[in-house]
């Protein structure tokens, strides 16, 4: 099964810009007196955001795994085209349902 060893700093969200939007979320998010930070707060938890967490990332590998993730989307993106229920990527429940290839733990 695979597992992160080590890291650190974290992953920009999607459609945070470019490197320099991506200082600009990470410095709002860090200033709870910045007016766009409760907006940016909501939006880094709609798309998943959080921090580097080795505890976390592993959980998440084997939620992917399980096909768990994919529940876990949808709670998150309710108002998205559910997923749920179809074989797909790494063929977990819930995938997109195109990809020819399933993981083998």
């Amino acid at each position: 099964m695979p597992v992160c060893t080590a890291g650190d700093g974290d992953a920009p969200p999607e459609d945070v810009g470019s490197t320099c939007g991506f200082a600009d979320f990470l410095r709002i998010l860090a200033d709870p007196k910045d007016p766009e930070h409760d907006e940016t707060v909501a939006w880094a938890k709609s798309l998943g955001f959080e921090h580097f967490d080795l505890k976390r990332i592993n959980e998440r590998i084997h939620k992917w795994l399980t096909g768990e993730i994919y529940d876990e989307w949808d709670r998150l993106h309710p108002d998205e085209l559910q997923l749920g229920g179809a074989t797909g990527v790494a063929g977990a429940k819930g995938g997109a349902g195109s990809s020819p290839f399933k993981l083998v733990p």
